[in-house]
């Protein structure tokens, strides 16, 4: 068992060290950093309470020269057992299928930088985040283009319109002079009508040097005195020409420029005003913002369509291998994952395919120790130490129950060996053992230990049970008989003890080496029975305990053999012969004579010892291979010789084991 332990501690710190490399790849590929301590081994003991510090760094001192792994050099030192290191090997790299899937879930979102992808309550898939972000994306560089496209349209218009009037001003002054001169006020407001024509152009008109207009678009306004229109702002001055901005009462913003006219560039003749549209430059921004709206609609449409298309591309190696991790959650660790490519996501998938070979098979490892543990440690000693595992076992670990003890061993067995070589003892044994062991599982029975050739079982099921399979290992023995017999070998006989009782079941031993086992009166009382089949020649033998227990005792042909006080103890117990598992031919022949048997026995009990002696003498003709009836015979004879005895309790007190 101890190699066992040894090869579990290697495959242990194998997965220890296969989960590390498997998960630094990872994190290579995915570019996340791994320099968490936690994750070190020596760092899950220090958790785990089992060594310190101190005992940690003595350990890896020693670790360089030695060679070992950490676990081992720990062991070594004994600073810690192997049945704690495996412990703590299982309870910290539990590979769960069902993790997988969070991890590679983890995985994905951190591959992200964004702190949104990061909280847990989000659940978007990868497609539709990747769409957003291309709207998005698409919608702040379309605004701020179009914010620098509009503001420099803005500021062209404005200087068109400034240069529209400065144009326009000139025009009027390069004729009104003249018209003023000879006060042709037909003439000026001729002028005026024709500038009038200018696209944007809200009005012009032109005052003489008192403010009077004398020409103006709006003939209302002919001959009215002319003040700054009110609300001016941002009143600008280039050259002679002066500029500012107002709002008229319709509404309107209105550019207003004006410009003296003047004779020779001395005398001013007058002043021309003329007044362009302001809202007409928003009217322009505003159909060019439609277009550009208009415009980038059909570009975030048609990115949302290729963006959709050509994310298919990115996503479905990883919903591959989402459903991937899905699979392997549900156990299944057969199923290999091939996204191609030679990206980022390729690496992972190949990283993960071959996490999943290296966790398949290390699984594959641990149920080939599993299966060897239960060679050697029953399954069923775990259930009822109500452990999951070996390693969960620990040194004391035990509980009470009621156990039907059975112990079997092959008669004469030295004699028998001292025919064979060290070889042939070998491979009889375990011809021998290999047809018993399946006798005892099929009654729900486990072979608690070999010792030689002798076999102890415990059924803590019901004695039944027990009985059934002592039976069967009869019935078992009789037909290898037949088969050895055919061959020329020699039979082979034993003899089957059970006894019933509480007892303790558990682990015994020290820190290094330990075993399970049961202890009390019970199992030695069993083996006691059995050793009694020996001196009444008897195959099958059950105490009372067991006897009273029987859910159908009259399914069996039972006798009494004996009340007797095994040596060591006062209190007696009555054994039973049980006998099924007797050839039918030797059952048969018991049973003819059964009645004159129990009359024997019981004047026998009663002391009339002439007549048990004669019956049980009837007995012995009748049957001469019925070893019990002489031993009574023998009895009598010298109880005879004795005289009457006070208390007489037919009592037979054992002096040997």
């Amino acid at each position: 068992m101890a190699s066992v332990q040894q090869r579990a501690a290697e495959i242990g710190a194998t997965i220890g060290e296969a989960a590390q490399r498997i998960t630094d790849t990872l994190a290579r590929r995915m570019k996340l950093k791994r320099d968490d301590p936690r994750n070190r081994f020596g760092q899950v003991l220090l958790n785990s309470n089992m060594v310190n510090e101190e005992q940690i760094q003595e350990a890896l001192s020693q670790q360089a020269r030695s060679g070992l792994k950490l676990g081992e050099q720990l062991v070594q030192l004994g600073h810690v057992s192997e049945a704690d290191i495996l412990k703590t090997v299982a309870e910290h790299y539990k590979i769960s299928a069902a993790s997988l899937k969070a991890d590679i879930d983890r995985l994905i979102k951190t591959k992200s930088t964004s702190v949104i992808d990061r909280l847990t309550f989000l659940s978007v898939s990868i497609r539709v985040k990747l769409l957003v972000s291309i709207v998005v994306l698409l919608v702040v560089t379309i605004a701020t283009l179009s914010a620098v496209v509009l503001n420099k349209q803005q500021q062209d218009l404005y200087e068109q319109s400034v240069r529209m009037g400065k144009v326009t001003l000139s025009y009027i002054a390069g004729s009104a002079g003249t018209e003023l001169l000879k006060e042709n006020l037909l003439g000026l407001n001729l002028l005026i009508k024709n500038a009038a024509s200018v696209e944007g152009l809200e009005y012009a008109f032109i005052t003489n040097p008192q403010g009077v207009i004398q020409a103006h678009t709006d003939v209302k306004q002919l001959d009215q005195k002319f003040t700054v229109f009110e609300g001016a702002r941002n009143e600008t001055k280039d050259g002679d020409t002066l500029f500012y901005d107002y709002k008229a009462p319709s509404g309107m913003r209105i550019l207003n420029l004006s410009e003296p006219v003047t004779y020779q560039k001395k005398v001013v003749l007058g002043t021309i005003n003329v007044g362009v549209s302001l809202d007409f430059i928003d009217q322009q921004i505003w159909s060019a913002t439609l277009r550009i709206f208009g415009f980038s609609a059909v570009i975030i449409v048609l990115a949302l369509v290729l963006g959709y298309l050509f994310s298919g591309r990115f996503t479905r190696p990883i919903i591959a291998l989402k459903q991937s991790a899905e699979v392997l959650a549900e156990g299944d660790l057969d199923q290999g994952i091939d996204v191609g490519g030679n990206d980022e996501l390729g690496s992972l998938a190949r990283s993960f395919d071959d996490m999943r070979y290296a966790i398949k098979k290390k699984i594959d490892d641990l149920r080939i120790l599993n299966a060897a543990y239960e060679r050697f440690v029953p399954q069923q000693f775990l259930q009822l130490l109500e452990k999951q595992s070996i390693v969960d076992v620990g040194l004391g670990d035990c509980v009470q129950m009621d156990v039907s003890v059975l112990f079997t061993d092959i008669r004469s067995f030295t004699t028998l060996s001292e025919r064979m070589t060290p070889r042939q003892n070998f491979d009889f044994l375990n011809a021998y053992l290999e047809r018993m062991n399946p006798v005892i599982q099929r009654q729900a029975g486990f072979i608690d230990k070999y010792i030689g050739d002798a076999i102890m079982a415990l059924f803590p099921r019901h004695p039944d049970d027990s009985v059934q399979a002592a039976v069967g290992m009869l019935h078992a023995l009789q037909t290898w008989n037949a088969a050895r017999v055919a061959q020329g070998d020699f039979p082979v006989n034993i003899g089957v003890g059970i006894n019933t009782g509480t007892l303790m079941l558990g682990t015994i031993g020290g820190a290094e080496r330990m075993e399970g086992t049961v202890i009390s009166d019970a199992v030695n009382l069993a083996s006691r029975v059995e050793g009694m089949t020996k001196m009444y020649g008897a195959n099958l033998l059950i105490s009372e305990n067991t006897r009273a227990r029987l859910k159908n005792a009259e399914l069996y042909k039972i006798r009494v053999v004996d009340r007797v006080a095994v040596k060591g103890k006062s209190a007696p117990v009555t054994v039973y012969e049980v006998m099924d598992g007797d050839p039918e031919a030797v059952r048969e022949a018991k049973l003819a004579g059964l009645a004159d048997y129990q009359t024997a026995l019981e004047a026998y009990n009663a002391q009339d010892f002439k007549e048990a002696q004669r019956l049980f003498k009837l007995c012995q003709k009748n049957n001469p291979n019925d070893k019990v009836p002489p031993i009574y015979v023998e009895r009598c004879k010298h109880l005879m010789k004795m005289g009457p005895i006070e208390n007489w309790d037919g009592v037979t007190r054992l002096e040997t084991k």
